[in-house]
């Protein structure tokens, strides 16, 4: 049996979610020789037959002659630190745990777990299953409490547990919908993951393309109830931390899975960059761009992250906004007209609907805001800020 070369993706998967913010368990690629290894005393065992009886050394020789071994003779494996705390297995997808006083929130309205569907799509980890979870009671600083991990990231980079996989992240495991529709159309419609084929002459990588990409396309092997929440808000929320890592960090996290041939680690790089982009631009496209205000100097100012990535080359943006003071229940004034410029800026001094609106009577100010690429004017992000301090107290999209 091949190796299906699992501990690279794994180990470079686990990492670039650890960097996204999610608990994952901390991985090393690690290779070992048969001397390395010895049997513990009373290793219960399940046989091929499925008797269950105590494991013996010539089992463990048998399990080690169906994986492929290195040159030198040894084998690469994947070690798995042990988590710490106390083992409360896994959560749901679904409401919420009744046995833990911080679990406020029902999980399919989280959005973390909601956002969790763009994460799996660039990766393209299909096996995101409620026993691919795992919650564990700790103690930190005299404080204790439930932190929830994420595990088994063997299903990633259109590999599964025997190797390539071609379905992957395309269908559910029974998926009626697909079922029917091949039905329907007698086969004269093709399945776009049969299109697929994998990197020629690269057996460690599965079925990871990039042309045929397409992030709202992705499914898991099972369907999962805080997926199927999943808002282009949450798209978007996901977007913003996929974009953030640039190549540079690609490659670092491509180089922990310490893939034996460059042109394979290099492959999987770009491959990751160009899934990137294109979740990014997806979602940049619905969900204006426009983030990290702040009041300074008189203008709100804000940046534009389409433009600092480089989702959008070619494409010079222009803003428009307009401006109103608003009572704390977001009644407004008048409100200006349009103003275009190019500049990531919203003048907020010398508005004449500001001077004649009181500021006890309208303490906020809200400032309505586009961007346009060249294709028509975005949706609108809104802001608001408190007029007496400058503090941005509240953002819509």
């Amino acid at each position: 049996m091949s190796n299906p070369r699992l501990p690279e993706s794994s180990a470079l998967a686990k990492r670039l979610m650890h960097a996204a913010g999610y608990n994952v368990p901390e991985d090393f690629i690690v290779t070992f020789g048969r001397g390395r290894l010895a049997l513990g005393h009373d290793v219960e065992f399940t046989a091929p037959d499925g008797t269950e009886r105590i494991m013996t050394v010539a089992d463990l020789d048998s399990i080690l002659t169906r994986v492929e071994r290195l040159p030198d003779g040894s084998w690469r494996a994947l070690a798995s630190r042990l988590l710490e705390g106390h083992w409360m297995g896994p959560f749901d997808w679904r409401g919420r745990r009744r046995d833990d006083p911080n679990d406020l929130v029902d999980h399919q309205d989280r959005r973390e777990l909601r956002g969790l569907r763009m994460f799996s799509a660039w990766l393209c980890h299909f096996d995101m299953k409620q026993g691919n979870t795992l919650d564990m009671f700790v103690e930190e600083n005299g404080r204790r409490f439930l932190r929830h991990y994420l595990i088994d990231f063997a299903s990633t980079l259109g590999m599964g547990a025997l190797g390539p996989f071609p379905m992957a992240c395309h269908e559910y495991t029974i998926d009626l919908v697909r079922s029917l529709g091949r039905a329907v159309s007698i086969g004269m419609r093709e399945d776009l993951w049969r299109e697929l084929e994998p990197p020629e002459g690269m057996e460690e990588i599965g079925y990871f393309e990039t042309d045929k990409f397409e992030p709202m396309y992705f499914k898991p092997l099972e369907p999962n109830a805080a997926f199927a929440n999943f808002t282009d808000r949450d798209g978007y929320w996901a977007a913003k931390i996929i974009s953030a890592f640039t190549d540079e960090h690609l490659a670092a996290a491509v180089a922990e899975g310490e893939y034996p041939r460059p042109e394979v680690a290099e492959y999987i790089a770009d491959a990751l960059a160009m899934r990137r982009d294109r979740i990014a631009r997806f979602f940049f496209d619905r969900v204006p761009p426009l983030d990290f205000f702040r009041y300074d100097g008189g203008a709100l100012r804000f940046r534009d992250l389409g433009v600092e990535r480089g989702i959008y080359p070619d494409m010079p943006a222009r803003y428009r906004f307009r401006v109103a003071a608003v009572t704390p229940e977001r009644r407004r004034a008048t409100r200006t007209g349009w103003t275009e410029t190019d500049e990531r800026a919203v003048d907020l001094s010398g508005l004449a609907v500001l001077d004649e609106a009181p500021l006890q009577s309208y303490p906020f100010v809200r400032a309505e805001l586009q961007v346009d690429r060249g294709e028509g004017w975005s949706s609108s992000v809104v802001v608001y800020v408190a007029r007496e301090s400058g503090t941005v107290v509240a953002l819509e999209r």
